[in-house]
């Protein structure tokens, strides 16, 4: 039995963390998606809520980024049914909108934060950063 090889997974497992993108929009789930691999994190994604829903179960995630105009299932009723799922109920959601009108009503349903699309690296990483500390 090889411990090394052992100990190596172990450690990679621990800091590797899952991150689900739940967005409509390619083109940011693109950025988001490589700008999240490159500093070292697990990246799944969706392009809609039933999508997300379904991704979320399958993968279990850290933490999931959530967009809220989204077709076929938007953000608010995404988190509404997250929130029922008891394995997914305590992953921290951070919202990322360029429409900030429904900031409030996110904020009273529990979400970790909330970013201002489009959004700067630094602050995307540094938000997933301090919201998967929290956990």
């Amino acid at each position: 039995m090889d411990l090394n090889w052992e100990k190596s997974s172990e450690s990679e497992g621990a800091m590797m963390k899952r991150i689900l993108i739940v967005d409509d929009a390619k083109d940011i789930v693109f950025l988001f998606k490589s700008r999240l691999e490159a500093n070292g994190f697990d990246v799944v994604t969706a392009h809609d809520g039933r999508e997300g829903i379904s991704k979320a179960i399958e993968t279990t995630p850290d933490l999931i980024l959530l967009d809220i105009q989204m077709p076929d299932l938007d953000g608010y009723t995404f988190l509404h049914n997250i929130r029922k799922l008891l394995p997914l109920r305590s992953v921290p959601i951070i919202v990322a909108t360029s429409n900030r009108e429904m900031e409030p009503l996110f904020r009273a349903e529990g979400i970790a934060d909330f970013l201002e699309k489009p959004t700067e690296s630094k602050t995307l990483i540094s938000t997933v950063r301090k919201c998967l500390a929290e956990r």
